[in-house]
C-alpha cells in the first residue's frame, strides 16, 4: 500500500508498513475535524539522526535528506542542469540548487529540504478521549492513521498499527470487523476496518497501537 502525501509524517518517518491497517475514514468515526495543532503540540523536534519536524498551527515539515547521483547524459537543462555551480534536481521537487562532486560521467549531490504538508480533506486531525489521531489518505479512499501525543519532557511521539505483528492484528479483529485484502501470491496486502469510536478506544486501551514511528525532542 502507497500513502499518497510524502511523508512527512510518512515515508521519511517510516508510517506505511509493509503490511498497513487502513481504515475506511478518519479516525475516530463521525468526530470533528480540528482545523489547527494544539498549542501543545506545535514547536521544532529533533531526532536522532538529523530529522526534524516543524509542527505549525495548519501544517507540518519534515526535512529529508539523502545521497543521489545522476550521469551527465541525463542533465536536460529543464529538469536537471547545473548553473552557478550547483545541480538543479526539480524530479525530486527541489526549488534549490545543490552543491555537487564529478567523478568522470557521474555527478554526486546531497539533497536537503523541507516539505510541507497541510490539514486539508486529505490529512485529517481528530481529538478523542485525550487522544491526538492524525489520519491520511491514501489508495483506494482508505486511510492510515497514528497517535500523536507529547510527554511532560517534551517528547513528540508517534504511533500506528504494525500489520506486520500477528499479535496486534488478532487483538484487533477480537474488537472489530477486520477485511483482508490478499496479494496475487495469497499473502497479505494490506488490512482494513471500519470500527466505531468505542471499538477503537477498546482496541487502544488494550494496548493497541503499538509501533511506534518516530519519537523526538523539542529543541524550541
Amino acid at each position: 500500500m502507497r500513502i499518497s502525501l510524502m511523508l512527512l509524517f510518512a515515508a521519511s518517518i517510516g508510517l506505511s508498513a509493509c503490511t498497513s491497517v487502513l481504515f475506511t475514514e478518519p479516525q475516530p468515526a463521525g468526530v470533528s475535524n480540528e482545523k489547527r495543532f494544539p498549542e501543545e503540540l506545535l514547536g521544532t523536534y529533533a531526532g536522532k539522526s538529523d530529522d526534524t519536524i516543524i509542527v505549525r498551527q495548519t501544517s507540518y515539515l519534515r526535512n529529508e535528506e539523502k545521497d543521489t547521483y545522476a550521469l551527465k547524459s541525463q542533465l536536460d537543462g529543464k529538469t536537471l542542469f547545473i548553473k552557478n555551480g550547483l545541480i538543479y534536481d526539480l524530479s525530486e521537487d527541489a526549488k534549490n540548487g545543490f552543491p555537487y562532486t564529478e567523478n568522470q560521467d557521474t555527478l554526486s549531490y546531497h539533497i536537503h529540504r523541507y516539505q510541507e504538508v497541510g490539514l486539508s480533506d486529505s490529512v485529517v486531525l481528530r481529538r478523542y478521549q485525550g487522544y491526538y489521531f492524525l489520519s491520511l489518505k491514501g489508495d483506494h479512499d482508505l486511510w492510515q492513521t497514528m497517535i500523536l501525543s507529547k510527554s511532560k519532557s517534551n517528547r513528540l511521539t508517534s504511533r500506528m498499527i504494525d500489520g506486520e505483528n500477528e499479535k496486534e492484528v488478532a487483538a484487533l479483529k477480537e474488537v472489530m470487523q477486520v477485511e483482508t485484502v490478499l496479494n496475487s501470491d495469497s499473502t497479505v496486502n494490506y488490512y482494513y476496518a471500519t470500527p466505531t469510536p468505542q471499538e477503537l478506544m477498546d482496541f487502544i486501551q488494550g494496548g493497541g497501537f503499538t509501533s511506534e514511528v518516530f519519537r523526538m525532542q523539542k529543541i524550541r
